[in-house]
C-alpha cells in the first residue's frame, strides 16, 4: 500500500512540476509567486467586500493576477519558456509582478501606500534569480513606471492622490 501512495505521490509531482530536473527547479521557484498572488488576492477580496476598492477594478486585478499565474507556470512547465529562451521567465515574471502591484496601488485608496512594500519583495526576489543586467532593467522599468503613475494619478485625480 505505501508503495502504491508513493508511486501515486510521485506521478502527481512529476506531472504539477515535471520530471525534468531543470524544469522542476524553475517550476518551483515560478511556484513561489504563487503564494504571493494568493495572498495578494485574499487581500484584494477582502478589500473589495469591505467596500475599501471598488468591485470593478478589483475583479480586473484579480483577472490578471490569475491570467499572469497561468499563463507563467504553462511556459515553464511545458518548457515553452526554454524554446522562446528565457528558461525560468524570471524577468517578465517581476516585471508582471510590479505592474500588477502598480494597478495595486492605484485602487487600493488609502491603503495604497502600504502596497508599494511588495515593490521591494519583487526586486529582492530579482537580485537573486536575474543578472546584473536584467536587475537594473527592472529597477529602472519600476522607478520610471511608479513615477508616470503617480504622476497621472495626481494629475487626473487631486482629491484622491496628494502630490506630496
Amino acid at each position: 500500500m505505501r508503495s502504491l501512495l508513493q508511486r501515486t505521490a510521485r506521478a502527481v509531482m512529476n506531472l504539477v512540476l515535471g520530471a525534468d530536473r531543470k524544469v522542476r527547479a524553475r517550476v518551483q521557484l515560478t511556484m513561489i509567486a504563487v503564494y504571493g498572488y494568493t495572498v495578494s488576492a485574499l487581500l484584494l477580496v477582502y478589500g473589495m467586500d469591505i467596500g475599501l476598492v471598488e468591485r470593478g477594478p478589483g475583479e480586473w486585478l484579480l483577472a490578471y493576477i490569475l491570467v499572469g499565474v497561468t499563463g507563467f507556470y504553462l511556459l515553464v512547465r511545458t518548457d515553452l519558456s526554454t524554446r522562446l529562451g528565457n528558461p525560468g521567465m524570471d524577468l517578465p515574471q517581476c516585471l508582471y509582478a510590479i505592474v500588477a502591484i502598480l494597478f495595486a496601488y492605484v485602487i487600493t485608496g488609502p491603503v495604497r501606500s502600504s502596497v508599494l512594500m511588495l515593490v521591494s519583495l519583487v526586486l529582492v526576489f530579482g537580485m537573486f534569480t536575474l543578472s546584473a543586467r536584467q536587475v537594473v532593467i527592472m529597477g529602472v522599468f519600476t522607478v520610471l513606471s511608479l513615477g508616470v503613475v503617480m504622476t497621472t494619478m495626481v494629475l487626473t485625480e487631486p482629491g484622491l492622490f496628494d502630490a506630496r
